[in-house]
């Protein structure tokens, strides 16, 4: 029968099987990122993982989700101080296309794929995949505050442009052209121009 583990012991537990596998995926990629590799790394018994998470992917997606409601604070802290005056097509694009940088200098962020963002999608339980999309949602809410958006520009246009962004972003680090910037702002420009006033 597994021990039961006081608060505290949980939190640190925990903390240690997530940094464990935010290291792996870094490590080996998301695919190569095994339970056994994890409990090893956090010295833990493989049933202790099992009292915390019930996939690999559920804690996967943990781990990456902490990172990015991370980045998510950061971004909005950024585009706060911007004077949305100032707020143009070409000012939006450099701007969000700065966020995206971010994403793809980050350690453990751009080592993501789109194949490792449907393998871990395709594990999880409906509702923490609509609970996530929800949380964008919100994200998209907070960030249309600061811009000067055109009538009628919805949540959900902010929201599913900033996705579309996020997998050719993804699409473009995989096939590793050379013009992968200079296209990638050219279509954030062009949303900026559908959506901004």
């Amino acid at each position: 029968m597994p021990r039961a583990f006081n608060e505290r012991e949980r939190n640190l537990i925990k903390e240690r099987i997530r940094k464990a596998a935010a290291s792996l995926m870094i490590r080996n990629g998301v695919r190569h990122t095994t339970i056994d590799a994890i409990v090893k790394s956090a010295m833990i018994p493989k049933g202790t993982f099992y009292l915390f998470y019930a996939t690999k992917e559920e804690l996967l997606f943990e781990v990456l989700e902490n990172e990015h409601e991370k980045m998510e604070k950061s971004i909005l802290e950024q585009i706060s101080k911007v004077n949305p005056s100032t707020i143009n097509p070409d000012s939006a694009t450099e701007l969000i296309y700065s966020f995206y940088k971010m994403v793809d200098e980050h350690p453990l962020l751009a080592t993501i794929s789109r194949e490792d963002v449907t393998l871990i999608s395709q594990r999880l339980p409906e509702e923490r995949i609509s609970k996530h999309l929800e949380e964008d949602r919100n994200m998209s809410a907070k960030l249309m505050r600061f811009l000067p958006l055109k009538d009628g520009v919805t949540v959900e246009t902010v929201s599913s442009s900033l996705h579309a962004i996020y997998f050719t972003m993804l699409h473009l680090k995989e096939t590793a052209d050379d013009k992968s910037e200079e296209l990638l702002k050219f279509i954030i420009r062009g949303i900026m121009i559908q959506i901004l006033r």
